[in-house]
C-alpha cells in the first residue's frame, strides 16, 4: 500500500530534459535523482534520444536509461492530434514533429508534459506544463 507522501503523480518527460541529464546538467540529474513525477516516456522522445545516439556504445546506453521507464506509445487518435497540433501550432509557435508526437502521448493519456521549454506547447488547449527546473541562461 502506498502512503500519501509516496505517490507521484505520472508525467510524460520531454526529450530537453533527457539531454539535459546527458549533458551532466546538475538540477537534471537531481530531477532523475529523485523525481517529482512518476516519469514516463513517449515513444517520440526514446526515437528522438536513438536518433542522437552517434555509436552503437551509446545506443546501448539510451536502452538501458530508457529500461526502467513505462514508455507510452500513440494509438490512431493521439497520431491524428499531433497532426492537428503540427498544424495548430508548427509555424505559429514553432512546435517540431517529434515534439508534436510527445504532446500528444501526454494529452492521449491526460498526464503533463515535463519540459524546460514550455514555448512551442504554451497555446495547446488542454495540455499541462511542468517546469523541471530553473536553467541558469547567463
Amino acid at each position: 500500500m502506498l502512503t500519501l507522501g509516496t505517490f507521484r503523480k505520472p508525467a510524460v518527460v520531454a526529450t530537453d530534459v533527457c539531454f539535459d541529464l546527458a549533458l551532466g546538467l546538475p538540477q537534471a540529474v537531481e530531477f532523475f535523482r529523485r523525481p517529482p513525477v512518476d516519469i514516463r516516456l513517449a515513444t517520440a522522445t526514446y526515437l528522438e534520444l536513438l536518433q542522437a545516439a552517434r555509436n552503437a556504445e551509446e545506443q546501448q546506453r539510451v536502452r538501458r536509461f530508457v529500461q526502467p521507464y513505462a514508455v507510452l506509445s500513440l494509438g490512431p487518435m493521439a497520431s491524428s492530434r499531433a497532426v492537428e497540433l503540427l498544424w495548430e501550432h508548427g509555424v505559429a509557435d514553432g512546435l517540431e514533429a517529434l515534439p508534436a508526437l510527445a504532446a500528444a502521448t501526454a494529452l492521449a493519456h491526460e498526464i503533463p508534459l515535463v519540459t524546460r521549454n514550455p514555448a512551442p506547447y504554451q497555446r495547446i488547449a488542454g495540455l499541462e506544463l511542468l517546469l523541471p527546473y530553473e536553467v541558469d541562461e547567463s
